[in-house]
């Protein structure tokens, strides 16, 4: 599935024509999962409570990777983007932005991945996956990849990408060989072909499936729902801006009329009590991505060391 992730960028700069400049981005992402239809009227909305700061004008860009999206946010370039959670956390531990949950006048908008097998699979349980092949999605999905592999780490599974040589540390260790697909479609063909043992995608993919598909498989397992929306905006931007930008992004999705996933497998532990819920949750998930705990597929690059507190 291709879709497209929202980005705005603010341009501020000292020349006058271009000061007053809402510049609204387009992530185009193979297997990305946030789709947004609305872009320029929600853009457009934004504006229009910006007048008084000088911002009155709306205009479209497009980028086609993380890696420039990262670029963009850590140059000044980009103020404002709307992605789904891990994508959000990468910025955020990358560039210093600071992200909040989006929420919906029906609630707050939720996702959890599905772990699925063949039919005729004697597998039936998350916990009798040593030494089988599972299939990831793209690799900055949060359905396909993020909620998946920790879901995975947290029952201490040691991942080793499929064909890897195995260094001493993963020997005797119990250990789950991954691949990655292009987009879900890949995901189920590789379980259906016999070429992985094991599937994983977010619920909405999966129900998005056709029903030829769906009857050669069977779901295994279901993590707990994580945030399926987050905003992320700059953290160095000029802070009335930002805080303006802030309370009418809120202002502006808590009016929508969308219906809100209802989960029966929410949990209670230390971390998905609150999966992303404001500060503490938010937090708590980007020290997965600070410590690797959940890795990062794209070149090195130096983190930015500032602090941010805007939340």
């Amino acid at each position: 599935m291709t879709a497209l992730s929202l980005l705005v960028i603010l341009s501020l700069p000292a020349n006058a024509d271009t000061k007053d400049t809402l510049v609204v981005g387009r992530l185009v992402l193979s297997g990305s999962e946030i789709q947004n239809d609305d872009i320029q009227p929600k853009a457009e909305a934004i504006v229009r409570g910006m007048s008084d700061l000088g911002v009155s004008k709306v205009k479209i860009l497009e980028l086609n990777s993380i890696s420039k999206m990262i670029d963009a946010l850590d140059n000044g370039d980009v103020d404002w983007v709307t992605d789904t959670l891990f994508p959000a956390l990468i910025y955020a531990e990358y560039t210093n932005a600071d992200i909040f949950e989006q929420r919906f006048k029906s609630g707050l908008p939720k996702f959890y991945s599905v772990f699925f097998v063949r039919k005729e699979s004697n597998l039936d349980s998350i916990d009798h996956l040593e030494r089988k092949t599972l299939a990831f999605g793209n690799a900055f999905s949060s359905g396909s990849y993020f909620a998946p592999y920790y879901e995975l780490n947290e029952r201490r599974y040691t991942l080793v990408r499929y064909g890897a040589k195995l260094d001493d540390e993963v020997i005797g260790k119990r250990r789950i060989y991954y691949k990655f697909s292009s987009n879900e479609s890949e995901v189920v063909k590789k379980v259906i072909g016999v070429k992985a043992d094991i599937g994983v995608m977010s619920n909405f993919d999966y129900d998005a499936l056709p029903a030829e598909q769906k009857d050669q498989l069977k779901i295994i397992h279901k993590t707990a729902a994580f945030v399926k929306y987050v905003e992320a905006v700059r953290g160095d931007l000029e802070l009335e801006i930002k805080k303006r930008l802030k309370q009418l992004i809120m202002e502006h999705n808590e009016n929508r009329e969308e219906s809100v996933l209802t989960v029966d497998n929410e949990r209670t532990t230390r971390f998905y009590k609150f999966v992303g819920e404001g500060r503490d949750g938010f937090v708590y998930m980007r020290s997965l991505v600070e410590h690797g705990t959940i890795p990062v597929l794209i070149e090195k690059k130096e983190k930015q060391k500032k602090k941010s507190y805007f939340y």
